[in-house]
């Protein structure tokens, strides 16, 4: 029969780490600190201190095995709409100079999303079938709050449709509660209709406009 030396059986898995429990040396833990999951091994008797802060490890401990900061998906939103949503909103010039507010043209989809960290960034994605009713330069833009993200463009004919894509990103830095992401029909040059999920003349032809909103972590 093989023989076990005990002396080499050392470490003592003890799952997330608690702060209310004492750890003596050689016990294994799973920590979060600034978003970023790690293992680490006690190598002092503890209590109540926790393994790491701001990616420093305590003196009570070391890593075992230390997780890659950035990249981390810490949250998801969507939302989807086939309704026909329509903007006459006549913004004058191919140059957005007039009538290019967060209240100006139609909202198409809007999502509310809470940041989760303060080193953080939202990635937005939007994807849509638009047509315009005239000869028209025809826009839709993204808004963070009443700022303009990005916008995207179409030069129409009368009867053109097509896709209309955008996207994005806004550092949480400074964000504080819950924020307002939404794209906006804001309509043509001239006051030409501009349709999203129609033809040119309004039928509906049951497509859908999407927006994505990430929080990936820095």
């Amino acid at each position: 029969m093989a023989s076990v030396d005990l002396g080499r059986i050392k470490l003592k898995w003890q799952g997330t780490y608690s702060g209310g429990t004492a750890y003596t040396p050689d016990d294994v833990v799973y920590y979060v600190d600034n978003n970023i999951g790690s293992s680490y091994i006690c190598v002092t008797a503890s209590t109540g201190n926790a393994p790491s802060s701001g990616g420093t490890a305590h003196s009570s401990w070391n890593y075992l095995a230390k997780g890659m900061g950035g990249g981390n998906t810490l949250q998801s939103k969507y939302a989807r709409t086939n309704s026909v949503i329509s903007s006459s909103n006549n913004y004058n010039d191919k140059y957005y100079g007039n009538n290019y507010g967060s209240s100006n043209g139609t909202q198409i989809l809007s999502i509310t999303i809470t940041p989760q960290s303060s080193t953080s960034h939202f990635q937005i994605w939007y994807s849509g079938d638009h047509a315009c009713g005239g000869n028209a330069h025809a826009s839709s833009a993204i808004f963070h709050g009443s700022t303009r993200v990005t916008t995207t463009c179409t030069n129409n004919y009368a009867g053109d449709a097509g896709g209309m894509h955008m996207s994005a990103w806004i550092d949480t830095t400074g964000l504080s509660g819950s924020q307002t992401i939404q794209v906006r029909n804001m309509g043509s040059q001239n006051g030409s209709t501009q349709y999203v999920n129609s033809d040119h003349s309004g039928n509906n032809k049951n497509t859908y406009a999407y927006l994505q909103v990430h929080e990936i972590e820095d």
